[in-house]
């Protein structure tokens, strides 16, 4: 089994960006082969290939390295990240799942309210699940699954297996990704429509409110 990992196409942009912090002065040599070890040592110095994978433990200290230099220790820092990370792949084109973000609504049929409800619900899961899949193009490891939230039947609940492979500071920057996504269903509000729920082997994204509400 390959050891888990992420994609070069999504990694090279956080490790171009710690390559300009080092060289700017703002973290010294000596912090980097201490905060990331031998391996994430050698990762800056290499040419990142879009399509290789590179290691998830790497990546993860990655992030946890600019959590606390650049965002103060906040998780919110990573959040962001994220979510500036969706912009970039939505900007990007190069999913074609993301063209249908705003669509979804369009198929809903208006009438008897509970029909509409049954019919938003299964459009809704069907949009998510299709947007999901970019999470395998991503990450080399691990499963998903998209359930209606047994506590609210008009929610779903995104959940991550992976047998806490994923970095708990990487689990934040996939809920960055999904808020920051789900601004494209939510007529421009900005609340998040996600919170994160961990467990020892996967975590769970949970809606914030009601399909009818967004």
């Amino acid at each position: 089994m390959a050891e888990p990992g992420i994609k070069g196409s999504v990694f090279a942009g956080i490790v171009e960006h710690v390559r300009e912090l080092r060289d700017a002065g703002k973290i010294s040599a000596a912090e980097l082969e201490l905060r990331l070890g031998r391996e994430g040592m050698a990762v800056l110095e290499t040419k990142i290939q879009p399509a290789s994978w590179y290691s998830i433990q790497v990546y993860g200290r990655i992030r946890e390295l600019l959590r606390d230099v650049e965002g103060g220790g906040k998780d919110q820092y990573t959040v962001e990240a994220g979510a500036a990370s969706a912009r970039r792949l939505i900007e990007s084109g190069l999913y074609q799942q993301l063209e249908y973000l705003k669509h979804w609504k369009e198929w809903v049929p208006s009438g008897d309210p509970a029909v509409d409800q049954e019919t938003r619900i299964r459009l809704f899961r069907q949009q998510i699940t299709w947007v999901s899949t970019i999470y395998s193009s991503m990450f080399n490891f691990g499963s998903k699954k998209v359930v209606v939230d047994p506590e609210f039947p008009d929610r779903l609940r995104l959940e991550y297996w992976d047998d806490g492979v994923m970095p708990r500071v990487c689990r934040l920057a996939v809920l960055g990704f999904w808020n920051e996504m789900s601004l494209r269903w939510s007529s421009g509000q900005r609340s998040g429509l996600w919170t994160k729920v961990d467990f020892p082997d996967h975590y769970e994204l949970r809606m914030t409110r009601g399909i009818a509400e967004i």
